[in-house]
């Protein structure tokens, strides 16, 4: 007698990856089988992780064209150059200490 749908406990199968399971199947031919594992043999993990990023990447510049990627080169203070490509040109006493206060809620958060 068949067992009713939803009485007794779930049955789960063996946990594994969507190939393992495709290849427990007893429907699969041996050649398919045989070509999904040197497929899966030739992958590279943290290669196809940096071809998804780039492309994720991609996406988002063609998403936000008005978006601004990359890093400031050179930076001004009042006219003068104070950094040129990542060096530091500026003299001790340029800048101005400007005191302010921080939000209640800034202070207490952990640091990023």
């Amino acid at each position: 007698m068949p067992r009713e749908l939803g009485a007794g406990p779930p049955c789960y199968d063996a946990p594994g990856t969507p190939l393992e399971r495709v290849l427990a199947c007893r429907e699969i031919a041996r050649e398919v089988a045989a070509q999904l594992q040197r497929q899966r043999d030739q992958l590279d993990p943290f290669a196809l992780a940096a071809a998804i990023d780039q492309k994720l990447e991609r996406i988002f510049a063609l998403a936000n064209p008005h978006h601004l990627g990359g890093w400031p080169e050179v930076m001004l203070l009042r006219g003068k150059i104070v950094v040129d490509r990542g060096k530091l040109r500026g003299q001790s006493g340029d800048g101005k200490s400007v005191a302010r206060k921080l939000a209640a809620a800034m202070q207490n958060r952990p640091a990023v």
